[in-house]
């Protein structure tokens, strides 16, 4: 399911998000040591990616595992840059330093969609826009998922940084483009329902976060779509 070069990106990906967590919550039971919470950060972005890559494969095709790079500077196709920009560790860097080491930007990694041989029996044998999406989607929702189990069992920062990873993965910008760009009124529903939790996940219990947080998502894009949309 992953190849050599994919890995080194999980590996990569965790390694730096754990250096800043750590730098921001050395006090936390489950992020006091490094090790631990490259552990962790490992197994958030095992899930995230594994989630992507079924979702694929139940549309023939694959998601290919990369670091949030770009390297268009424009929209004409030949304004580009000459190398893909380390979006991955700059930003992290920036938001770490801007906040005074209170925020981490847990959200790096990107896909790259391949479609495969046997989707050339499907109406459109290329990924559509929304296929992608599918796929893009898929790895926010899995840890939002998993986050709110860890939040039922108790482990309360470990849950933070699920949510917070699956939030800003919903965002516009690297995995979350993809949705925005194929689902817009989904993406909007579920940043707004990603943020709901992340607010309130530590404020009551799992049930009342989720119904509350959809609640609140559901009456947001009623009103986003009678006002933008239609």
């Amino acid at each position: 399911m992953y190849d050599l070069k994919e890995i080194v990106f999980l590996v990569i990906a965790a390694v730096v998000t754990s250096f800043f967590l750590s730098a921001v919550f050395p006090t936390l039971a489950l992020t006091s040591e490094f090790g631990v919470t490259f552990l962790l950060m490992l197994i958030i972005f095992f899930i995230f990616t594994a989630a992507q890559k079924l979702v694929a494969y139940g549309l023939d095709a694959d998601s290919k595992v990369k670091l949030m790079t770009f390297n268009q500077y424009g929209f004409r196709s030949n304004e580009r840059m000459g190398f893909d920009f380390p979006v991955w560790l700059i930003l992290p860097l920036v938001l770490f330093f801007i906040t005074a080491g209170k925020f981490v930007w847990t959200s790096i990694l990107n896909f790259q969609p391949e479609a495969l041989k046997t989707r050339v029996g499907r109406k459109f044998a290329e990924l559509t826009e929304v296929d992608v999406a599918k796929i893009a989607m898929a790895g926010p929702l899995a840890l939002l998922v998993f986050g709110l189990i860890m939040r039922a069992v108790g482990f309360n920062s470990y849950a933070t940084i699920c949510v917070l990873t699956a939030f800003l993965a919903l965002l516009p910008i690297g995995n979350g483009t993809k949705i925005f760009a194929g689902m817009r009124i989904t993406s909007v529903f579920l940043m707004v329902l990603g943020l709901g939790i992340l607010i309130l996940m530590h404020l009551t219990n799992v049930v009342s976060t989720i119904v509350i947080a959809l609640i609140i998502a559901v009456a947001f894009i009623i009103t986003y779509y009678a006002l933008w949309e239609k």
